[in-house]
């Protein structure tokens, strides 16, 4: 699946999922708000497999959570690229959990409750920016890299829980 939304916005009522996607799946240059989730998987049974996910150019504004990365429980996790793009004004950011992973680079945080929830997940940002969030990467049973980036305004910049990190 590949969504293109050429500059457009998909506004919300507050609840339900702007975009769900099932396998390889691609959705750029638009904006998502008012969701309850902007972008989440469509697994349908345990053993669906979700492989690769890309977001670039995309702006997730004021939703209860931007984008989710998850996988069943016996399926291939999903892998979520996450490439120049904007969270901001969202409950959470990224979410991920199950083995699922993100790998965020040149991407902005900000004024998010949780820039960044991984439960038994992964994530690796690289040249992003955080500013004025609540939590900027809450980590729980996870491997988290933070890689030249910058955090301002920010405290606690990041909540570890059982996990592996590196900032």
């Amino acid at each position: 699946m590949a969504l293109d939304l050429r500059g457009h916005t998909l506004t919300g009522p507050g609840t339900g999922d702007a975009v769900r996607y099932r396998g390889d799946a691609e959705v750029r240059n638009g904006t998502v708000t008012g969701w309850g989730t902007g972008l989440a998987p469509d697994v349908v049974d345990e053993h669906e497999e979700v492989l690769r996910v890309r977001v670039r150019s995309m702006r997730f504004v004021d939703n209860g959570t931007g984008v989710v990365a998850a996988s069943g429980f016996v399926g291939r996790p999903a892998l979520v690229e996450v490439v120049a793009s904007r969270f901001e004004g969202n409950r959470t950011g990224l979410s991920g959990n199950f083995g699922s992973g993100f790998d965020v680079r040149g991407s902005r945080f900000v004024e998010n409750g949780e820039a960044a929830s991984i439960i038994t997940a992964g994530i690796t940002v690289t040249g992003s920016r955080f500013d004025r969030n609540g939590v900027a990467l809450s980590c729980d049973e996870s491997g988290c890299l933070l890689d030249g980036s910058v955090l301002r305004d920010t405290t606690p910049t990041a909540s570890w829980r059982a996990c592996s990190g590196r900032s």
